[in-house]
């Protein structure tokens, strides 16, 4: 996603992080900060990483993992090593100010990753923030350059499109 990722003040006043455990605040910590941390809060990770990163150990992990899913602050699909982080696309958005690139970038995570229940789950949770890029988009188009842009930016339209309806 980039070399930084945002880490808002806020988190140490929410009701679920602060009743976590040292250890527990330290592995979302590094969920949200660690390179393999994409813009949608939807990336692979094994929980071997995790440990090395924390100093822990891999079952440890695993558990704090599940506690943290109970807790939905994240989804954490154990036999595909796969992890989602709730409402982490709410504060990552903001880096990137072109809605063609937000776009392009959503629907590459998407391809690669290849979840329907996590696109699905981020498609329900950001649908407003997801129909905000379409509306950007549309403007984008209306400025665009040539037909070929207009086309490219039409095509990302549709695929958004797609996300919304097979969320529903």
């Amino acid at each position: 996603m980039g070399n930084y990722n945002p880490v808002y003040k806020s988190i140490w006043q929410s009701r679920k992080f602060t009743k976590l455990s040292s250890t527990a605040k330290l592995v979302y910590l590094n969920l949200i900060t660690n390179k393999q941390t994409s813009q949608t809060g939807i990336f692979n990770i094994m929980p071997q990483y995790v440990a090395c990163d924390c100093s822990l150990d891999i079952k440890e992990v695993i558990e704090i993992l599940k506690s943290l899913d109970n807790l939905q602050m994240i989804r954490f699909l154990e036999d595909e090593n796969l992890i989602y982080i709730h409402k982490f696309f709410k504060y990552t958005k903001g880096m990137i100010k072109n809605p063609v690139t937000i776009a392009k970038s959503l629907l590459r995570e998407f391809e690669l990753l290849n979840n329907y229940e996590l696109q699905n789950l981020f498609s329900m949770e950001f649908n407003h923030e997801i129909h905000e890029i379409e509306i950007a988009l549309q403007k984008n188009m209306q400025q665009a350059p040539n037909e070929d842009k207009k086309k490219d930016i039409e095509d990302l339209i549709e695929k958004l499109n797609a996300l919304l309806i097979n969320s529903q």
